[in-house]
Parts: structure tokens; C-alpha cells; sequence
């Protein structure tokens, strides 16, 4: 943490970045009296994501682990990013990486297959951050989280998708589900109906509209 004008700034590292000498880490809301270790499971994310080249006034205040929910800024920011520019890859250099991300995305499906869920997810999320175009990875991410019954969670997963494959109905149609399992109705509604704005004879998109609305009329 550090401290500005008579308030404490905390931050949490979430990656090193040793390519670039970076810092990626997400902020929490300032605080008024000096942060204690037990203050920090109640602190709320003010900035999801924010790079830094270091803490020269940074006072160390504990060392966590990543929790893979708290990635969600810094995955955003991954598609956010010219990938090839920023790694600088030759086309072999991208064959390498694509493998790579390929084998951890092969483990963590074998790991959900195996209902190791959390170890699936950490997985999925390393296959995505190795190449961060890999849709798919953050797709079954989502799904891994649906299994768990982390609904709010996994509806974030299908979101930071649809930034990189933004006509995917299995994206669109899984939100609603999502919505659907969180009893929003509404929202599930309107979501099956933009899944069938891109395919309208998608015929999960429209078995689940039609359950929607009858449950909306009981």
C-alpha cells in the first residue's frame, strides 16, 4: 500500500510482465486509517486492472494468491492489446505459444472432465493469458464456473469472449443462461432473443426463450 494525501492506496500484484518490466495489478477503494492484513477480504476493486513499472513507496502488507476472479481487468485488458505487436512474435514464436496454450486448455478439460474444478479454472486462465485470443479457453472457463454454480462469475467469462468473438451465439445463448439459473428473467429473455438476432434457428436459444417466458407468466 502507499500512502497519499492522508489516505492509503492498496494494491494487489496480479502478473509480472517480465518482458516489459511491468506490474499488472488491480486497486482497491482508498482507505482513511492505515490497512490491516484482516481488511483486506472486505475491500471492494475500484480499478480492475492498471500497469505499473514499481512501488518505490510501497509498503508490503501481505502475500496472497491470485484469486482467478481477480484477473477479469487484466484478461480484459490481454484482448485489449495488439497480441503480435506486443510479444513481437516471429510466425515460429506464435506456433510456440499457440501449442502451449493449446496443451494447458487439453489439461484443463481432462481436470473438468475429472470434476477438478478450481484446478481446471487456473488452467484455462494460464491458456488464455499464453495467447489471449483464445475464446475457447475463456468459454469453458465459463463453463467450469457454471458447473460450480458461480453464475455472476461465469456471465463475466462469456462477456470478455464476446471482445473477441462478438458474434458468438454460444456466448450470447450462455449468458442467458447464466441469467436464467440467477432467476433474472428480464435479462435472460433479452438475452436469448440477441443469441437468435444471429441465428434465429438456433434451437437452444429457442427452447430456452420459450421456458423463459413461461416462467415469466406463472
Amino acid at each position: 500500500y502507499t500512502q497519499i494525501d492522508n489516505q492509503f492506496h492498496v494494491s494487489k500484484i496480479l502478473r509480472i510482465d517480465k518482458f516489459l518490466q511491468t506490474y499488472h495489478c488491480c486497486a482497491y477503494q482508498p482507505l482513511d486509517q492505515k490497512p490491516e492484513i484482516n481488511d483486506i477480504a472486505n475491500l471492494k476493486i475500484s480499478i480492475g486492472h492498471f500497469p505499473l513499472a514499481g512501488f518505490p513507496d510501497g509498503i508490503l502488507l501481505s502475500n496472497q494468491a491470485v484469486h482467478h476472479d481477480e484477473l477479469d481487468g487484466y484478461l480484459h485488458y490481454l484482448t485489449m492489446t495488439d497480441f503480435a505487436g506486443y510479444l513481437q512474435l516471429t510466425k515460429q514464436d506464435s506456433a510456440k505459444v499457440i501449442a502451449l496454450a493449446n496443451e494447458l486448455y487439453t489439461k484443463a478439460y481432462y481436470l473438468s472432465d475429472e470434476k477438478k474444478y478450481e484446478e481446471a479454472i487456473e488452467l484455462y486462465t494460464q491458456a488464455f493469458e499464453t495467447f489471449p485470443l483464445f475464446f475457447e479457453a475463456i468459454d469453458n472457463r465459463a463453463f467450469t464456473k457454471m458447473d460450480l454454480g458461480h453464475w455472476q462469475s461465469a456471465l463475466n467469462d462469456f462477456r470478455l469472449s464476446l471482445y473477441i468473438n462478438p458474434r458468438s451465439v454460444l456466448a450470447e445463448f450462455s449468458i442467458g443462461e447464466c441469467f436464467l439459473n440467477m432467476k433474472e428473467y428480464e435479462s435472460a429473455k433479452a438475452q436469448f432473443e440477441r443469441a437468435l438476432q444471429i441465428d434465429p434457428n438456433d434451437r437452444l436459444s429457442n427452447e430456452f426463450l420459450a421456458k423463459t417466458v413461461a416462467l415469466m407468466n406463472t
